[in-house]
């Protein structure tokens, strides 16, 4: 029994390590380190979760996972020209997190009494990445109608700031 879990444990390490091995931050700590990459993919996480659930950090690191990533993916996105498709997925994604970080303002007070908030801002948030459409489906259901019944009023109220910032 003990040599089985010890074979299925080496599969699942080897799995992280064929799915990471071509990042070039793990293969740098494992040159720097003579650890296996499984064993630095799996501490990064510990360390990501514990951060998450205990506090320490949780909101500058739950935000600079839902800024850096998207941004750099957004960078990448115009610079192919050929799928318009990963444009309009991560120009989705802004438009949801704005969204989602203006009425977070308004209600942050409430949310900190909710338990593991972090935990689960993050797992929105990195849903919200994913290609299987939950930032449309928000999007569509949600912000879309409210923006298209407030266009014109939105508008006015942007050219009326335009107009008084340059007095």
């Amino acid at each position: 029994m003990a040599a089985n879990m010890q074979e299925n444990l080496n599969k699942a390490l080897d799995t992280i390590e064929k799915k990471t091995n071509h990042i070039e931050l793990v293969q740098k700590a494992v040159e720097a380190s003579g650890l296996r990459g499984a064993y630095i993919v799996i501490a990064a996480a510990l360390s990501v979760l514990a951060f998450v659930f205990f506090g320490f950090g949780a909101g500058f690191l739950v935000n600079a996972v839902g800024v850096a990533y998207p941004a750099y993916m957004s960078f990448k996105a115009l610079e192919t020209k050929e799928d318009p498709e990963d444009d309009k997925q991560w120009l989705t994604y802004w438009v949801v997190f704005s969204a989602f970080t203006v009425l977070e303002t308004f209600i942050e007070y409430i949310m900190y009494f909710i338990p593991f908030y972090y935990v689960l801002k993050l797992a929105f948030i990195i849903s919200l990445m994913m290609p299987g459409n939950y930032a449309k489906t928000l999007y569509v259901k949600i912000i879309q109608p409210i923006l298209k019944n407030n266009e014109v009023f939105i508008d006015k109220s942007l050219h009326e700031a335009k107009a008084s910032g340059g007095e």
